[in-house]
């Protein structure tokens, strides 16, 4: 936290000599460099944010900015009990990172383009991914908003100390000033670009690469593709990731950390699945419309994964059979076409944590008293399956979610024979009821006024639902011929989100706040009279901290996803609906 007082310090003083060039030294006609030309073919990660400046001051006009300036932090640790040192130093980190911002420096630095990126990691160290290893391995690069001599102005009154050192390597000037507990930073100019590094070997490897013509990330062309793929001009963010160099270093660690940790082997296990994976490529596009976008690229070679992992992705997109059945005044809806039973039986069997005793007794029992086996079991459900909350009813004992659950039938025989067959030797007599030529079976709970588990089998599908009105909604709303298309903020979302796709979601999140206050209240009210200490805090986190937070978040109306798996990716969008 010092460092960043002494800095913020530091920025203060030079601003009125910054907002001279800021605003009369005329912008540099360089032809901009590009960071992918100085990074390693083989980068683990990139991030690339255009406009930083820009953007957080559009953040600063937004609702949620406005309801987090009513947060007021330093009460709330008060009224906790906590430490005096520590509400101190938070003000003063607080209040030096928002003087950093404001400063003319950082609109100057972060005006254009920044880039983080972390190269990979060479070390002979018994631990090669220790957190000192990592931050020597990052790198930022900085388009400034006008020109370097700006920046270069600053940096010649940070590196103007005793501990300051400046070295030539090549055509390049390398500088350094100190920061406090032993921290160096080096950085240099090239292509209106200032790259900064915690160490110079880095520095150096990095600069190595300008007069290359291959093993640059700009060359890497798995990366030229994602970045081709996702290049828009309304792009504010690019992330460039390789899944398959992260994966290696994160198996060195869990090897290092195996005589310590008991959980290293489900860890490298796990790790297991990353194999086939190749790089993955995410950018985000603000058009200045109320609809905010991003879109997410995953590249993978099913020869070299594993055969669950591969299985997995062997369904092609289609059209959404449920679409017409959902209400549009659903609050959260899931969809997908790669339901898979059998796969889901046998990854848990497999697992770790599997319960066997259960699993073994369920086998015995379907095949015993249904006289049937798991896999013709499996086999009366096909590849779609959804699940909607129409709403949180918070009026009885517990919050119940109005959840209803939609799985596709093979055939029309199969699945309801089971079903039968499977009630029957439970023993329970189920009621039923005819609806609009549907028979609907529910079980009544003398206890749970709002609770009766339904099921019909409608539309080639079978509906399952806390409660007969859940089933019925799926009818009418298939009657109607409306669904959830016709919901207003689905509709603006609507770039893909009824063609042929894997997965989709949606997401209304006005209503979901609405109940997450109820749920809360409810919460609130089981607190026992006498404990009059838990109400009292309880009322300071929700009315000063939880409220404020949630009615901010009410910028965010809307959320769609829908995702595709092709050949060799898979692609992934997102569409947020706000209120600007």
């Amino acid at each position: 936290m010092k460092k960043i007082i002494a800095l913020t310090v530091l920025v203060a003083v030079l601003g009125a000599a910054g907002a001279y060039f800021l605003f009369f030294r005329p912008c540099s006609q360089a032809p901009p460099g590009t960071p992918s030309k100085l990074l390693p073919a083989d980068t683990l990660l990139m991030v690339e944010l255009l406009h930083l400046e820009k953007r957080i001051n559009a953040f600063k006009n937004s609702l949620l900015a406005q309801k987090l300036q009513e947060i007021n932090l330093v009460r709330l640790a008060e009224e906790f009990g906590a430490p005096r040192v520590v509400i101190d130093e938070f003000t003063d980190l607080k209040a030096s990172v928002l003087s950093s911002l404001d400063s003319p420096l950082f609109r100057e630095l972060f005006g254009r383009e920044t880039v983080l990126a972390m190269i990979p990691i060479v070390s002979d160290q018994a631990e090669p991914e220790a957190p000192e290893q990592i931050y020597n391995n990052l790198l930022l690069f900085s388009r400034p908003q006008h020109s370097v001599d700006l920046v270069e102005f600053f940096a010649q009154f940070l590196t103007e100390t005793p501990q300051s050192l400046t070295e030539t390597y090549g055509s390049f000037e390398i500088k350094s000033f100190h920061l406090e507990e032993g921290i160096v930073v080096y950085y240099t100019f090239t292509d209106e670009l200032m790259v900064a590094s915690l160490s110079c070997s880095t520095l150096r490897s990095c600069l190595d690469l300008k007069t290359r013509s291959s093993g640059r990330l700009a060359d890497n062309e798995s990366y030229r593709t994602l970045r081709n793929s996702l290049e828009r001009t309304e792009r504010t963010t690019f992330i460039y990731g390789n899944i398959k160099a992260l994966s290696n270093p994160l198996l060195r660690l869990a090897a290092s950390k195996a005589d310590h940790i008991s959980s290293v082997p489900d860890f490298k296990k796990s790790l297991s699945h990353l194999k086939g994976w190749n790089d993955f490529g995410c950018s985000t596009y603000d058009d200045g419309t109320n609809l905010l976008q991003s879109t997410i690229f995953l590249t993978f070679d099913k020869t070299a994964m594993t055969p669950a992992s591969a299985k997995a992705l062997r369904f092609p997109p289609e059209k959404n059979k449920t679409l017409r059945m959902i209400p549009d005044s659903t609050q959260l809806y899931y969809w997908a076409n790669t339901f898979d039973p059998a796969a889901l039986w046998e990854t848990y069997t497999q697992s770790p944590s599997g319960n066997n005793v259960y699993l073994n007794w369920l086998e015995d029992f379907i095949e015993s008293r249904l006289g049937i086996s798991l896999d013709t079991m499996f086999q009366a459900f096909d590849s779609q399956v959804a699940f909607l909350v129409a709403d949180i009813d918070t009026d009885g004992f517990f919050p119940i979610p109005k959840l209803t659950l939609l799985f596709e039938q093979a055939d029309n025989e199969t699945l309801p024979d089971i079903i039968k067959s499977l009630i029957d030797a439970s023993g329970i007599t189920p009621h039923r009821e005819v609806y609009r030529g549907t028979d609907i079976t529910f079980i009544p709970l003398p206890l749970l006024q709002h609770v009766q588990p339904s099921s019909a089998f409608f539309n080639g599908f079978w509906v399952l639902s806390v409660n007969p009105d859940g089933v019925k909604a799926v009818i009418d709303t298939y009657d109607s011929q409306k669904g959830l298309a016709a919901n207003h903020h689905f509709s603006r979302m609507d770039c893909g989100l009824t063609a042929n796709n894997n997965i989709i979601t949606f997401v209304e999140i006005n209503q979901l706040i609405d109940n997450t206050k109820n749920i809360i209240t409810w919460a609130n009210k089981r607190i026992p009279p006498n404990d009059r200490e838990t109400a009292h805090k309880n009322a300071i986190i929700i009315s000063e901290l939880i409220t404020p937070l949630l009615d901010g978040l009410r910028m965010y109306q809307a959320i769609g996803t829908r995702t595709v798996i092709g050949e060799d990716e898979i692609r992934s969008d997102i569409y947020c609906k706000i209120e600007r």
